[in-house]
């Protein structure tokens, strides 16, 4: 049998559609995984409409946007695993001859859950683009798809087109940063060197061991096309570690120069890297660089070792300086909720964040999520509390056995009071510390 027409969908099973589930402003930005599958089958002549059901407000509406596709893919992350499989015995009971096609993080590190659900017709482990364009052909021409597809990496990101960002919402700029409208995020590079346990493995088992970077160029013509084209003021470049290559960082700042934009950004870095580039960070200021966004995790060398941060607390201190000594701001990241953090160890923390003074703080509790070599240790030691990989990652949150999480809220409010700019944020810390307070009683005597 020839090929036939399809239509083609891939679905972001975000946000829940019977609870509010609050992220953030970075909860309303593109998804770029999905963005790119859906630009390089653009390109290959292939039509894919998004289904994003962050605008979406009931089932029944879901149902009505779903039942005329014969091919939908999901992207699906460890906290959407419920909604998407909710969307998919959905659509399968609307059109039980419909494909449903599962990829992203959780599927990738987690793909038996998947191969072993009936309603699921095949699972794309690691990257999605040319896995996914395949699975196209495949079903276009009559040919069996198998349970698990290892999804084969671009090397060349250069020749994945910039993503269509007439698909998706108005991205808002970062919660408190100032940055001005319009705002956009942007994407540089795919996986990670570093080792942290609370992460790794399984970045390097969606994207391989090897980092790989889009052009100087390619990139900087991304955001001069968004400039000309949608009057670009702001932007975020959302890598982790934007910072980690510096021959490439070095291009950006050459070619982005060249582009004469007037535009503020903001970036995420570790502190050794920033320490590694102190001096291209008065380059970078005077192109617009407002934001950096640090992983501090912790005031203690013992945490910071123990998660293999690969920084010391000096390191976090000297890098701070660098910062603010180029009048670039800092959004300090902070990660508490570890068995072996003791009550030193949290008011280290603290005193860290006093010490460096930080315009924003963002500090939050460790969540388990399966792939990493902390879930597995946790896991095999009987310390993670049943329902906690499906929790959003808050503070006020009961995730891991043998955590103080009553002491960390009174820290977390200690620092968020302290660094307020306004009596009225002070006023709501002191309002989200007593209902975080109550959660975490409430779930305690559940708990027990």
């Amino acid at each position: 049998m020839g090929c036939f027409f399809l239509k083609i969908a891939i679905v972001y099973p975000n946000i829940n559609l019977s609870i509010i589930r609050k992220r953030g402003t970075e909860g309303a930005w593109i998804q770029h995984g999905i963005a790119s599958i859906i630009s390089y089958a653009d390109e290959l002549g292939e039509k894919i409409d998004l289904i994003d059901l962050r605008r979406v407000s009931k089932w029944k509406d879901f149902e009505n946007l779903v039942k005329d596709y014969d091919l939908v893919g999901y992207s699906v992350t460890t906290l959407d695993y419920e909604n998407a499989i909710q969307a998919i015995k959905i659509q399968k009971n609307i059109n039980k001859n419909s494909i449903a096609i599962v990829g992203g993080i959780d599927p990738s590190i987690d793909s038996k859950k998947y191969v072993d659900n009936p309603l699921i017709d095949s699972v794309i482990v690691g990257e999605g683009e040319i896995a996914f364009y395949d699975i196209i052909k495949k079903v276009k021409n009559n040919m069996k798809l198998e349970e698990c597809i290892i999804g084969e990496k671009i090397n060349d990101l250069d020749s994945i087109k910039f993503i269509d960002r007439s698909l998706w919402k108005k991205e808002p700029p970062y919660f408190h940063s100032g940055l001005k409208e319009p705002f956009f995020t942007l994407i540089a590079s795919r996986s990670c060197m570093y080792n942290c346990r609370f992460c790794q493995p399984s970045t390097k088992k969606i994207f391989g061991k090897k980092e790989r970077f889009r052009s100087p160029e390619n990139f900087v013509s991304e955001i001069a096309m968004l400039h000309k084209k949608y009057g670009l003021k702001s932007f975020y470049i959302l890598d982790d570690n934007a910072f980690g290559n510096r021959d490439w960082l070095k291009g950006f700042v050459e070619h982005y120069t060249s582009q004469n934009i007037d535009a503020e950004f903001m970036v995420s870095a570790r502190a050794d890297n920033i320490y590694k580039n102190r001096d291209l960070l008065p380059k970078l200021k005077k192109l617009g660089l407002k934001w950096v966004n640090v992983g501090f995790e912790s005031g203690s060398d013992k945490i910071l070792r123990f998660i293999k941060k690969g920084a010391t607390v000096e390191l976090n201190y000297r890098a701070a300086k660098i910062l603010h000594d180029n009048n670039i701001n800092i959004l300090a990241f902070l990660l508490f909720g570890f068995p072996e953090e003791t009550k030193k160890d949290i008011n280290s923390s603290f005193d860290f964040i006093r010490d460096i003074k930080p315009e924003l703080t963002d500090p939050t509790t460790y969540s388990p999520f399966p792939g990493t070599d902390l879930y597995k240790e946790y896991k095999e030691r009987d310390l993670i509390y049943p329902g906690a990989t499906s929790s959003i990652a808050a503070p006020q949150s009961i995730k891991i056995k043998n955590v103080d999480y009553l002491y960390i809220n009174w820290i977390i409010f200690r620092i968020g009071f302290f660094t307020s700019r306004s009596l009225v944020e002070k006023f709501k810390k002191i309002i989200y510390f007593f209902v975080a307070g109550t959660n975490i009683l409430i779930q305690k005597i559940k708990l027990n």
